[in-house]
């Protein structure tokens, strides 16, 4: 994994460092340009873009087709009613390859095509285009924030981060009233420093974490991992493990006779890449920690017209949390687009300020100022949703986002 520069202030440092753990399954296409569903509407369409890890890469992942459902699904549903002022909204999307120099082509394609907005973008090579974007004026909507150069991008308009998702799990954990916590992690730089962003979480409870315990990924005997987390009493895990290596600890532990007592607490990003490898009856009853309202949540409105949309467009496209971020960012576009006469990019990055997005899927977001609890930091939403595992799928505890930087208190 390749990281710009370092920051001195060390909570940026931890969330640069945790992108590894927290990416391990995801890379971005240098594609061959324009994609998406364009309305009957004999104006000129609108460009967006997208930058994100895909076949390229050397590990291929799936966040550009994830990323690419997402806003397609959208501009479908929006082209079908009218587009914006009658214009129709066409995706350029471009794999980056995890590669730096590709990473900085897909930049300068965005410019070459005078996209309006790089909505839900899912990259780790951020520092080698997001310079490009701005000084072309072009803004970021959306992006999934996990390196230093999302989390201090000027002209990036992030709702979500890697350091509320991480911080989420500590405050999880207090919040369900445990005092002694203890963290495994996947061994490596990037993973070590997923429990200095979960102290964040633990911190307004007065807290810290009792055992860090650095894991081998894919350790084929979790034991004595097991039992250096367990030590001195542990009441709480938190699961900083990659995708079906949390869930082999949990199964382990409840061999070793750890099966009361115990709150496991993990990420519905990494445990969702579990459960759909086949490990649900390892992680039935663990706490997930949520970006979004979960796809299976259908009972509410905001979940139907996601569902809805993705359907119309594919009834085989991933509903993930990547296509779930792709699809908002590019209704958080329509929105802004729409208060516009000239739609434009500049004119878009002039706009975002003034702009209140309410998706139903993500708390309702400000992009006035930024809200982040760590200096420097661009993020517009701190807020995580707290969910329990049951048959498979995320189950909400109560339906509501918690801020996970202060002290919560149980529903």
């Amino acid at each position: 994994m390749r990281f710009e520069k370092r920051v001195t202030f060390k909570a940026r440092a931890a969330i640069l460092m945790a992108t590894a753990a927290l990416m391990a399954t995801t890379v971005v296409s240098f594609g061959n340009g324009a994609s998406g569903t364009v309305s009957k509407t004999p104006k000129t369409p609108i460009l967006i873009g997208n930058i994100s890890g895909g076949p390229l890469a050397t590990v291929p992942t799936l966040s550009l087709t994830e990323a690419e459902g997402g806003i397609n699904a959208a501009i479908k549903t929006i082209n079908a009613a009218g587009g914006i002022h009658g214009h129709p909204l066409k995706l350029v999307a471009c794999d980056d390859g995890g590669n730096p120099n590709t990473g900085a082509a897909c930049g300068r394609l965005m410019v070459k095509d005078k996209v309006a907005a790089v909505v839900g973008s899912l990259s780790t090579e951020g520092a080698q285009f997001l310079s490009i974007l701005a000084a072309a004026h072009i803004p970021s909507l959306g992006d999934y924030a996990v390196t230093t150069a999302d989390l201090t991008c000027a002209t990036c308009f992030a709702m979500l981060s890697s350091v509320s998702l991480i911080a989420g799990e500590g405050n999880l954990a207090a919040w369900a009233g445990n005092t002694k916590v203890s963290m495994p992690y996947v061994a490596g730089a990037s993973g070590a420093e997923l429990p200095t962003l979960a102290g964040f979480g633990l911190a307004p409870y007065g807290l810290k974490i009792l055992n860090q315990v650095a894991v081998p990924g894919l350790a084929p005997d979790m034991s004595s991992y097991v039992a250096a987390t367990m030590a001195g009493g542990t009441t709480s895990v938190l699961l900083g493990m990659i995708a079906s290596d949390g869930a082999r600890f949990v199964n382990t532990a409840e061999q070793l006779g750890y099966t009361s007592g115990i709150t496991w607490v993990g990420d519905c990003t990494n445990m969702g890449n579990a459960i759909t490898a086949g490990f649900a009856k390892d992680l039935e009853g663990v706490y997930g920690v949520c970006f979004f309202l979960p796809p299976t949540y259908t009972s509410n409105a905001a979940v139907k017209a996601f569902d809805k949309s993705m359907k119309a467009y594919n009834p085989k496209a991933a509903k993930v949390d990547v296509s779930e971020n792709a699809w908002v960012a590019t209704n958080l576009f329509k929105q802004v687009a729409l208060t516009l006469k000239n739609v434009t990019a500049s004119n878009v990055l002039k706009a975002m300020p003034g702009i209140t997005f309410s998706s139903g899927l993500l708390p309702t977001i400000s992009f006035a100022k930024s809200v982040s609890p760590i200096p420097g930091f661009e993020i517009y939403n701190n807020d995580v949703l707290l969910t329990k595992v049951h048959n498979g799928v995320f189950v909400p505890l109560d339906g509501k986002f918690m801020d996970p930087f202060i002290k919560n208190t149980l529903p």
